[in-house]
């Protein structure tokens, strides 16, 4: 489906334009029309009803999910907007994609500690450090 015949999802969530395209699924840069804030959408290609069946599955396993490594599902459903062609989607917060929406990678900050030596032979500890 062209990025210009994808409807508001939902008719809340306003697909932009693609930021990112994998073997399963396209990532968006949309809008969510009744907050008025920007978030991602995940639209994987269609699915036969085993596949379907499957996606509702991961929904409902991702929905569960609460850590504050894991980016949040915001919501989730099929797109039925073309009968003979239903594709699940993925919403979640537009926190770490790129700003420009160019597709570019960008690193992520995280407010981590020092680095640790993982390098073969390495401590797994802050380089410096004596082992304990």
């Amino acid at each position: 489906m062209p990025e210009s015949t994808i409807p508001a999802l939902l008719g809340r969530y306003r697909p932009q334009h693609v930021i990112g395209r994998g073997g399963e699924a396209s990532i968006f840069r949309a809008t969510d029309e009744l907050l008025g804030r920007e978030v991602a959408i995940k639209l994987y290609r269609s699915a036969g009803e085993e596949e379907m069946a499957q996606y509702r599955t991961e929904q409902a396993a991702l929905a569960r999910l609460s850590h504050h490594g894991i980016v949040s599902l915001i919501d989730a459903g099929i797109d039925y907007s073309s009968p003979k062609d239903p594709r699940p989607f993925l919403i979640r917060p537009r926190a770490g994609l790129p700003a420009g929406g160019d597709g570019a990678r960008r690193p992520i900050p995280c407010p981590a500690g020092p680095a640790m030596d993982h390098t073969p032979g390495g401590t797994g500890r802050p380089p410096g450090r004596a082992s304990a």
